[in-house]
């Protein structure tokens, strides 16, 4: 294990202000700095990222509280993330003993899988070596019919009640018979911060991001590519894969499986060329990370060798770094020499618009965030494998979040901000005005200044940057922010409304849903759908069943407004993002079905449907599940779940629901395909709304016999968990509000828009 002392954004003020153990502006007292500077080392406890909720909240108040709200800062303690990651624990303990074209999966096999949903989820713990995994065999089926049950009941730390401080257990069983338990824990507790402001901070250049500068549109594999660990080889070390705006095509498809930074032995030393891109690449992945050499040529004041810092950063940001001077006599680093240069030039030149810096918070602002956000898993897409006429190499693997070509501008790249695909963070990290970036220790209402060492966009005199301009971006990433989910960020990435016309004995409802986002609607991840209901009654409470309904779709420019949480305000002027639409722009992503043409056509109402089937499975997707002998030593996990599909379904119908999301899930031999969203799903339809894409339905009621007046209403509902399958109705044909909340909550079905309209009989 390295062990390095680690130091921050640190200035000559910082450490004189560690003593002020006061609590201004609510901020967690420490009693030291020795509870902000942390012993940097790598191994499980260690970590080489500096804690937010340590250091980085006391002089960054604004910024800290707006992440800790977010989905960044909850990425390993999310009770649904943590309930896959069991589960996808679980079903690799079960595949130890399998056989693949390239080995056997043995049990230290799980030592290298179980990390991979850590690297997006909590970055910081990977790439510091900070997680634990012990498998332990617990029994075995042939021996011991109760094997099975005995290793449930030793689970432990099971979402939803999650705790992330402790250790959590999953048990599983193998197809030989084998009972396993599976334990796991981020040992310390800087890395349990999820994506914290260390770990974005100190993210360098990002891969293959176009085809003009930087990788050039090239990207060549260290290492060889497999269909997970023992499946088939796809690529060899040293093949080259080819920048596409495309994220379905081969090349892009499988550079979306390298998950994570390039991480090498010396995570001190990653060797890069003067722009950041690595040279003598041995490690792949999608990033790198700044490093700092940890070993120097220094004498201490006893004249002993000087003990050099991993610095857990720098912390430079879009603006370079915060101070050219050191806080602490020991901390050797060059700081004056890690203030960005282009930025530094565009500051030199009149000051210069800043967010012309080829840094990734800026002109690379759309990479950065695909890097978690655009992905490929390591499992082949059943939907493609073997389809006839493909050639060898085409089938893809399984695109588990396709934000990628949605952002593409249309003309060959997606990294720059465009009128037809803004940036993210114009909308998820949109300016709060009165706000400060930075500040002393513990003291909100004193700014460093330029005799405190800070660089000149960190002068609150300088006239330039954002301390002098007064303003943050906001870090709350309004749209997955656990204190708003659904309320008013949702809302703003979608239009809906409703028109009624009665003539003798007809009446037609017309209703409409347009995406105002950038990207897919609803979002990337696989568990989000949408659902849009209409329901007539009469005047005795009847519903009438519509006879026909047809839809179209249109595309044009849109306009989307901002949201923020309370109490914050967006900078005037960037209230609003517009989304221009392009007629030559093309979207394709891999399963994506068009839900209807430009034209009016037939369309038919849509359930889930909640047919109960047997399924084998060891995890928790299954219920009453038990160890079933299939054949003599071959043992696999059945229960029952519902299948949970989206359904068209013809004929009239007591009420008119379209859903739009992406169908993940597993097909069975016999067709039935069960809807799971996570590490083994396959894409079967995706009918999410395109950016700028518009559908109007008309749908067609006979009234010449009906009870008046009519009561017509129409709602829309964002669904967390849609991809579960459950839409429980009221006897009013919307969602049963009456149910238990705790059951609403698991449910995570919000209501996002409702109109309703009266008709009356003039007779």
């Amino acid at each position: 294990m390295n062990q390095f002392k680690i130091v921050g954004i640190a200035l000559t003020s910082f450490i004189l202000m560690f003593s002020q153990a006061g609590l201004a502006d609510g901020r967690t007292e420490l009693s030291g700095p020795g509870e902000a500077e942390v012993i940097a080392g790598t191994g499980y406890t260690h970590t080489l990222f500096d804690s937010a909720d340590n250091k980085c909240q006391h002089c960054h108040n604004d910024l800290y509280d707006t992440w800790k709200t977010s989905m960044h800062a909850k990425s390993w303690k999310d009770p649904i993330f943590q309930s896959k990651y069991q589960d996808f624990l679980r079903l690799q303990a079960s595949k130890i003993g399998a056989v693949g074209p390239t080995g056997t999966y043995q049990e230290g096999t799980i030592q290298k899988t179980a990390q991979v949903c850590i690297k997006c989820h909590a970055p910081t713990a990977y790439y510091s070596g900070d997680f634990k995994i012990t498998l332990t065999e617990v029994g075995d089926q042939n021996v011991d019919p109760d094997a099975f049950e005995d290793a449930r009941a030793l689970q432990t730390n099971l979402a939803p009640a999650y705790n992330p401080d402790l250790e959590a257990t999953v048990s599983s069983m193998a197809q030989s018979g084998k009972v396993y338990t599976v334990s796991y824990h981020v040992g310390n507790k800087h890395n349990r911060e999820g994506i914290n402001c260390a770990y974005c901070h100190s993210i360098e250049t990002v891969r293959m991001m176009n085809d003009v500068d930087g990788d050039l549109g090239q990207y060549t594999l260290a290492k060889p590519m497999k269909m997970g660990p023992i499946g088939p080889l796809v690529h060899n070390a040293g093949d080259t894969l080819h920048y596409s705006p495309d994220a379905s095509t081969h090349d892009m498809n499988a550079f979306f499986a390298l998950i994570g930074p390039e991480k090498y032995a010396d995570v001190s030393n990653t060797p890069k060329d003067a722009a950041g891109f690595d040279i003598a690449k041995a490690a792949d992945g999608r990033y790198t990370m700044k490093s700092i050499p940890v070993g120097c040529d220094g004498t201490d004041a006893d004249g002993n060798p000087a003990d050099c810092h991993y610095t857990g950063g720098p912390f430079y940001g879009p603006f370079g770094i915060t101070g050219v001077s050191n806080s602490r006599d020991d901390d050797v680093t060059d700081r004056a020499s890690l203030v960005k240069g282009d930025f530094q030039a565009a500051v030199d030149a009149d000051h210069g618009d800043k967010f012309e810096s080829r840094h990734q918070f800026a002109a690379y602002g759309k990479a950065l965030c695909l890097s978690c956000h655009q992905r490929s898993s390591l499992m082949l897409n059943p939907e493609t494998n073997g389809i006839p006429g493909l050639q060898p190499g085409d089938d893809q693997f399984l695109e588990l979040c396709s934000t990628w070509t949605a952002m593409s501008d249309g003309v060959g790249n997606n990294f720059e901000d465009s009128k037809t695909s803004p940036k993210c963070q114009q909308c998820h990290m949109e300016p709060l005005a009165n706000k400060t970036v930075l500040h002393k220790w513990d003291d909100p209402d004193s700014l460093f200044t330029a005799k405190d060492g800070v660089t000149e966009h960190f002068d609150p005199a300088s006239g330039v940057g954002p301390v002098a301009e007064g303003y943050l971006n906001n870090h709350a990433f309004m749209g997955a922010n656990k204190a708003d989910f659904g309320l008013t960020k949702i809302k703003t990435g979608f239009e809906s409304g409703m028109e009624v016309k009665a003539d003798d004995d007809k009446l037609k409802v017309k209703t409409y849903l347009q995406n105002k986002t950038a990207h897919m609607f609803p979002g990337a991840h696989p568990m989000r759908r949408v659902l849009t209901r209409v329901v007539v009654t009469d005047a005795n409470g009847n519903k009438l069943s519509f006879k026909k309904a047809k839809g179209k779709s249109r595309f044009k420019s849109v306009t989307n407004q901002l949201a923020v949480l309370e109490g914050n305000t967006i900078l005037p002027g960037h209230e609003t993002v517009k989304v221009k639409y392009d007629d030559d722009r093309k979207i394709v992503i891999q399963g994506y079905t068009a839900d209807l043409s430009s034209k009016k056509e037939p369309v038919n109402s849509q359930f889930m449907d909640g047919t109960l089937v047997e399924w084998v499975s060891p995890d928790a997707t299954v219920t009453g599940s038990t160890a079933v002998e299939t054949a003599p030593g071959v043992w696999a996990v059945k229960g029952v779940t519902t299948v949970k599909k989206i359904t068209d379904i013809e004929g009239a119908a007591d009420h008119f629901t379209r859903i739009y999301g992406r169908e993940t899930g597993k097909r069975m031999a016999d067709g039935t395909h069960v809807v799971r969203p996570g590490f083994d799903s396959n894409i079967a339809t995706d009918n999410r709304l395109k950016p700028n894409e518009k559908e109007k339905y008309t749908v067609v009621y006979d009234i010449e016999d009906a009870v008046f007046p009519l009561t017509v209403k129409y709602k829309v509902y964002y669904m967390k968990k849609g991809a579960s399958g459950k839409f429980p109705t009221a006897a009013d044909g919307f969602l049963n509000t009456s149910l238990p909340a705790e059951t609403l909550k698991k449910l995570a079905i919000y209501e996002v828009f409702s109109a309703e309209e009266k008709v009356v009989d003039d007779d």
